[in-house]
């Protein structure tokens, strides 16, 4: 609480596990209140010339470099313009809100306060610019680092970060700008005309990073070898960083016939997520023991040491470094095992125990042994009792030593392992056989492992983000299975379907009464056949939730009327357990919609570009209490509690922001796509979802040749392919936690 308040100061008392809030109720539009800091006691003198934590440095030890991707806020950072650039008399110089940095918006820390920390670290700067950032906003996030960086140290430059982790907006933003720069562009060779996302984008991200890596020798002069070029891949996956590396001899991309510094990776052990009983058994029963000789044969495995290895030699080809941009063990929890109080407190003791010394220690030896250089470790402190991972190297300030095993054995590592003690750059020998060959995950524009189907009969337990009947003049172009239709007639497929207006508890009574349907599409069923559900023989149903409710856990009681204490969760275990004895095997469907738009407009009013853009960053918000993870949670219970059902999720919502903020629709208005606040959609939306369920459901991409509906907007029509391709990389690279496909078979 308050312990003392004075003119312009106020002292407070902060316990461990309380925070600090700040709101203003008053302030004068003259001269409004500014200049705000909050600072611990022990800083008053020092913060305004020293503003960081003295012990910092002490508790950093003998460190080289520090990759400052995080204080960046590079993932998500949609800074583009130099005006971007975070400036020193910004309030916060935390994330901009809901990724939508302009003028008046910034992400993360000034370049000028970056520089003041390597500098008082003393080591070299890591950065990682921007996926957006135009040569303007290069140039002069160049200057402000020139002007800043001690001059007897370096900068490694990286273009963002994890650009083939599409679980990252700036990835999905990849995909669509490679396609659509005519030099990065490749089609897919079984399919001309349709762009090839996966290799486009790794051939953008080497034109790119040359470019901007240019731009910052420009900027150094004289100093130019200081700037040293950084190309970063998937660790578990070479030909990803492969087809970056064989761009380089393309001219058109490297005109200058330039290579990369550095080839950086991030070689984590243990990605795998416990999210089975049987899994969680082993990690909860096991000795520590055990749980380290498991950590050995995760850092041996072809994955981690069989990609060292791959990439050691794709970087000695190269005459390049191989450096690992994160990197650590990534024992994670999974699903509703993360509720699981005894696997978690096991998994915290374990990133405590003495073994994980040992563990780190041989993974640091392997690392070095294998070739590799500079180790960004992920990450400085954090604690281990988090759900999220437990990354930190250690957990508090002045924790002790004999505490925090990884941090001694990366002290250990320090001494041992030195730059000028590195073994040449010779190819590894003996490299990993892996037992079995490794299936390699699709490549987004492949078709997945199961076959197209040619034929759909589906029954849809729904409501009016599937099915929208505005009160005047019924179009069925505001239907998602008028445009399923559309698309399966074009591509010589069959569609059929029925349906039913409600809600989930509604939809829990049964038979199912269908009241869908309209003339130009075939309807399999309706309420006056005599004919039962069980005879109709449909092969697949689709069923959603209400798009107001994600408040609230799935497992919870819907709030009003409820006298059953009934919640989503067991009422779309009833309908699944229903299904199953009528139709044994058929294919079920979760379809994911988008949120309520109420929080933001009134009824009657139109949302703004600004509200727009926060709208969509719900819409795909995966963090505890946002919409998409409320979705992603129901999806895993249900595979979970019905591990027979073939339940499969399709991301429409989602999908449809990913379009709608990451190609040319983002200029489409409010009033262009929804017609209410509810929001119902107008066609423009209703065709998206209809691309997207298309799809999922037949497993293959919209058709290629089809004469667009003139009911959609002129630019959706123009861009069709960029968005084909954008939805497709989308439900391709839509993976549970294990790494599954939770679309595709």
């Amino acid at each position: 609480g308050v312990a003392h308040h004075g003119r312009g100061r106020v002292r407070a008392r902060i316990d461990h596990d309380e925070a600090i809030v700040l709101i203003l109720q008053e302030s004068s539009l003259d001269n409004p209140i500014h200049g705000v800091a909050i600072v611990h006691e022990d800083d008053i003198s020092t913060y305004q010339n020293q503003p960081f934590n003295d012990r910092l440095k002490a508790d950093l030890g003998d460190i080289s470099v520090i990759r400052l991707m995080d204080m960046m806020f590079t993932n998500g950072n949609a800074a583009s313009e130099p005006e971007h650039i975070p400036p020193m008399d910004y309030y916060t110089w935390n994330d901009c809100p809901g990724e939508a940095c302009d003028v008046t918006h910034f992400a993360g820390h000034p370049p000028q306060i970056l520089m003041q920390l390597i500098e008082h670290l003393d080591t070299h700067a890591w950065l990682t610019i921007p996926h957006q950032a135009s040569d303007a906003y290069v140039r002069r996030y160049a200057e402000l680092v020139y002007a800043g960086l001690p001059e007897d140290k370096s900068v490694l430059v990286e273009y963002s970060n994890e650009l083939w982790n599409w679980l990252f907006s700036q990835t999905q933003w990849l995909a669509v700008a490679a396609c659509a720069d005519s030099v990065s562009r490749v089609d897919l060779e079984e399919n001309p005309g349709q762009c090839d996302g996966e290799i486009s984008s790794r051939r953008y991200q080497t034109k790119r990073t040359l470019e901007i890596v240019n731009i910052f020798r420009d900027v150094f002069g004289e100093d130019r070898d200081r700037v040293i070029s950084v190309l970063a891949g998937q660790g578990s996956w070479g030909w990803r960083t492969l087809q970056s590396m064989e761009a380089l001899n393309d001219a058109s991309i490297n005109p200058h016939g330039q290579g990369f510094d550095a080839i950086a990776i991030a070689p984590y052990f243990g990605g795998e997520h416990i999210a089975n009983q049987e899994m969680r058994d082993f990690y909860v029963n096991s000795s520590f023991e055990t749980l380290r000789e498991h950590a050995f044969e995760l850092i041996n495995s072809e994955e981690v040491t069989g990609g060292i290895r791959e990439h050691k030699a794709l970087a000695v080809e190269h005459n390049a470094e191989l450096i690992a941009y994160e990197g650590g063990q990534h024992f994670l929890c999974g699903g509703e095992y993360c509720d699981d109080s005894s696997l978690m407190d096991k998994l915290a003791d374990f990133q405590r125990h003495d073994v994980m010394e040992e563990i780190y220690e041989y993974y640091y030896q392997t690392w070095f042994d294998e070739g590799g250089s500079l180790f960004a470790v992920f990450s400085h402190m954090g604690t281990a009792e988090s759900r999220f991972g437990a990354w930190g190297t250690s957990e508090y300030y002045d924790q002790s030593l004999t505490e925090v095993p990884k941090k001694r054995a990366l002290l250990s590592a320090i001494d041992e392992y030195r730059l000028s003690d590195l073994a040449p750059a010779t190819p590894p020998e003996d490299p990993i056989e892996p037992d079995e060959p490794t299936e390699q995950p699709d490549q987004p524009g492949e078709t997945p492992v199961s076959e197209p189907e040619t034929t759909r009969k589906t029954y849809i337990f729904g409501h009016s983000l599937i099915y929208h009947q505005p009160p005047v003049d019924f179009n069925p172009n505001t239907t998602v299975p008028y445009w399923v239709d559309q698309l399966a007639s074009a591509a010589g497929n069959d569609y059929s379907f029925s349906g039913q207006y409600g809600f989930l508890r509604n939809h829990a009574t049964f038979p199912p009464y269908p009241t869908w349907g309209f003339e130009g599409i075939d309807v399999a069923w309706t309420d006056e056949t005599s004919i039962s559900f069980a005879e109709v023989d449909f092969d697949s149903i689709l069923f959603t939730a209400a798009n107001f409710i994600q408040y609230q856990g799935v497992d919870v009681p819907y709030d009003g009327d409820n006298p059953e204490n009934s919640t989503p969760l067991e009422a779309t275990l009833a309908i699944i357990d229903w299904v199953a004895t009528q139709e044994p095997g058929i294919d079920i469907y979760l379809y994911e919609n988008w949120p309520d738009m109420s929080y933001l407009i009134e009824e009657d009013e139109s949302a703004t570009a600004t509200q727009l853009t926060r709208y969509h960053a719900d819409t795909v918000n995966t963090a505890p209490g946002g919409f998409h993870y409320w979705w992603l949670d129901y999806h895993d219970r249900l595979l979970t509690l019905r591990p027979d059902a073939n339940v499969k999720m399709i991301p429409v919502g989602p999908a449809i922001s990913h379009v709608l903020t990451s190609t040319a629709l983002s200029s489409l208005t409010f009033d262009e796509l929804y017609e209410d606040e509810a929001p119902h959609g107008r066609a423009n939306i209703y065709f998206l979802a209809g691309m997207v369920t298309y799809m999922a459901m037949y497993g293959e991409m919209a058709p290629v040749n089809w004469d667009t509906s003139e009911s959609v907007q002129p630019l959706i029509v123009t861009h069709y392919d960029t968005i084909n391709q954008a939805i497709w990389d989308y439900l391709n690279q839509f993976e549970s936690q294990n790494g599954q496909s939770r679309v595709f078979d």
